[in-house]
């Protein structure tokens, strides 16, 4: 019994444990924090520390400066590095500074004064030989070494005011002769002097679309320095999307070799512009009247030559945005670009980040342009050697900064722009179609262009595939005979469809050319009242020209032979014959078969794209234009808002609106 009432006791006292161990309240688990039940996200809470996490609560004491983790083994070396721009190991690529700036000394600062000077008497001597010529040419000298003399400058001293206002300049010589730059030029001459774009056959032919990215292709006499500088961007904009046998090549030169010696330009005019009595001055030797006073450029000029930077920057950039090679500039290229799901026409890789600089820079270059002005309007010197000089009225001033407000609101805000569209009405009393003027108007975004681009510009229409079709060029010779003066046509008997004639003037031609390919084009001009009508040509007609084109096949056929028939019928008072009605109509007539041969030389043949839209009718079309505003740039339209500005009226698409595009 003893035994057994101690076992129990010992079993009690065990699972009483138990129970009250199982029924104590379990401790919650702390946080990083150390707080019992917390809900802290541990980090680094240093805004200025490298390692910063944004969604941390608590400091753990992990922060490191820059210096910290540039020092450190697993630092990413291209982040760290000197970020004082007036040091000579300035980084442009640095976001963390690594404490190792370097800064000239006076032997540096003297030594980089003397290479400007030898580089401004370089430029002085290169321009004075330019100036020189007959016909002058830039393209006739190298502008490597005053290049080379002023970037040693800057080298030893970044703050070498003429150094770096001579980047900026003779870094865009640089652009017109980089060999890049050059031997791109001469391929694209060489192709398209042996290449007629779409051409099937190889023929030679003349460039097909010479204009530039809206700027003009020529310029009249300007005085140095802002001749070169203009000059470039009317070269860029010579260059179209037609000359270009690789788009991206252009696109490559753009960002490889153009807009590093741009930013170069526009960063050292900015420490120019720094220092408001920085004066270049242009000798005589350096302008084409050779001993003409020497000319000042102050800041309204340095201002300006940088608005001209910003403003190549921004076209270079916007260049840089959409893909627009053309594998061949034949059939199969067509099929391959131009079908949906190309590459053609999309937004590039970085193309969003290139259209979203090239608005800042179209920003700056208005900045720039104001600046200018302003810096203008307070100069106290003497005006008569200012490139530049002050305007007549103060009242000028401000017509110009109102000029520059227009703008700044046109690029960076919705802006209402009127027009003048013209509609079309048939004028009764005067037989005659007459043209009304209308003003409308409608609200532009272009910012949204740069800021929401557009993914794929083949999306803005609605779905569709391409095929290709074949443009013929004839010339032609000679006429060899026809059957004009004939007294005995040969006739061909024939009932007219009267459906929606009830009584009027009712002309109608069908006309056929066959070629010495082989190849047969058909056109039909049908007319009710002076209405182009639609018409479905008896086939009795058909047959009957069929038949009578065989026939002249047999004698005419060559490789230097056309072959033309028509047939033409008409009646109503307008044609001086008695008034048409169905009744008459539909008791039959008949008309003469007119034909002709000519003597013609192949000229060439051209590829062409034919559309073919997915839907079915004009309604289902016009329900695919899904994006009428594109992407905001027009934030207020409709379809129907966008039909009418391009001139689209319902009615009338209802009727010639076709599947096919040809």
């Amino acid at each position: 019994m003893e035994g057994s009432t101690l076992r129990n006791l010992v079993y009690f006292a065990f699972f009483g444990i138990l129970f009250f161990i199982g029924c104590e309240e379990e401790a919650e688990p702390e946080d990083c924090a150390g707080i019992e039940g917390g809900v802290s996200v541990c980090g680094c809470t240093d805004t200025l520390a490298t390692n910063y996490d944004s969604l941390a609560t608590f400091d753990d004491g992990s922060c490191q400066t820059p210096s910290e983790y540039c020092a450190s083994p697993e630092a990413d070396t291209t982040l760290c590095g000197c970020t004082d721009s007036l040091a000579t190991n300035y980084s442009e690529l640095a976001i963390y500074d690594n404490g190792n700036c370097e800064y000239p000394s006076e032997e540096d600062i003297a030594a980089a004064i003397e290479l400007s000077n030898d580089a401004n008497t370089e430029l002085e001597n290169i321009i004075s030989a330019i100036n020189e010529l007959d016909e002058p040419d830039i393209d006739s000298y190298n502008f490597t070494s005053v290049y080379d003399l002023y970037d040693q400058a800057l080298a030893l001293d970044p703050d070498n005011l003429d150094a770096n206002f001579g980047i900026a300049f003779a870094g865009l010589m640089q652009i017109l002769q980089d060999p890049s730059f050059e031997n791109m030029m001469d391929n694209w001459n060489d192709y398209f002097d042996e290449t007629e774009l779409f051409a099937d056959d190889g023929t030679v032919g003349r460039f097909i679309g010479k204009e530039g990215f809206g700027l003009p292709l020529s310029i009249e006499s300007m005085n140095v320095p802002f001749r070169p500088i203009i000059n470039m961007p009317l070269r860029l904009g010579q260059m179209s999307l037609d000359y270009v046998p690789q788009f991206s090549e252009l696109q490559n030169i753009i960002r490889d070799v153009l807009l590093p010696y741009i930013d170069a330009g526009i960063n050292g005019l900015a420490k120019v512009e720094q220092n408001q009595d920085y004066v270049f001055t242009v000798s005589s030797d350096m302008q084409p009247d050779v001993g003409a006073t020497a000319l000042e450029m102050d800041l309204t000029e340095i201002y300006m030559v940088d608005m001209m930077l910003h403003a190549i920057k921004a076209l270079s950039n916007m260049i840089l945005g959409h893909k627009f090679d053309f594998i061949t500039h034949d059939a199969d290229g067509i099929l391959t670009e131009l079908n949906r799901g190309s590459s053609f026409g999309t937004l590039g890789s970085t193309g969003a980040s290139e259209l979203a600089e090239a608005h800042n820079a179209m920003q700056n270059a208005i900045n720039k342009l104001e600046m200018a002005i302003n810096f203008l309007e307070n100069e106290t010197d003497d005006q008569s050697n200012d490139i530049i000089v002050q305007l007549d009225y103060p009242s000028d001033y401000q017509d110009v900064r109102d000029g520059i407000a227009e703008v700044k609101d046109a690029i960076t805000q919705p802006t209402w722009v009127t027009y003048t569209k013209y509609d079309e009405y048939y004028d009764e009393y005067y037989d005659e179609w007459l043209e009304e003027e209308e003003e409308d108007s409608v609200q532009i975004d272009i910012s949204k262009f740069f800021t929401n681009p557009i993914q794929d510009l083949k999306e803005l229409v609605p779905p569709y595939s391409i095929s290709v079709g074949t443009e013929y060029d004839w010339d032609w010779l000679d006429g060899i005979t026809n059957n004009w003066d004939e007294e005995d046509f040969d006739s061909v008997s024939f009932v007219l469809d009267t459906t929606g004639i009830q009584s009027g003037d009712v002309y109608f031609e069908y006309r056929v050319e066959y070629y010495p390919n082989g190849v047969t084009e058909e056109d039909i001009w049908y007319e009710v009242n002076g209405e182009e009508s639609d018409f479905v040509i008896p086939q009795e007609i058909i047959d009957a020209v069929q038949n009578k084109l065989d026939s002249l096949k047999g004698l005419y056929d060559g490789s230097s032979h056309s072959i033309g028939l028509m047939v033409y019928w008409s009646c109503g008072q307008w044609w001086n014959y008695n008034q048409c009605d169905s009744e008459s109509l539909l008791s039959g007539t008949n008309a003469g078969i007119e034909w002709w041969i000519d003597e013609v030389e192949f000229e060439g043949a051209w590829s062409y794209p034919i559309i073919t839209w997915d839907a079915d009718n004009y309604q289902s079309w016009k329900s695919g234009w899904s994006n009428p505003t594109v992407n905001g740039i027009f934030p207020n339209w409709t379809v129907d808002d966008f039909f009418d500005f391009i001139g689209l009226d319902d009615e009338d698409m209802e009727d010639e609106w076709e599947k096919v595009w040809d």
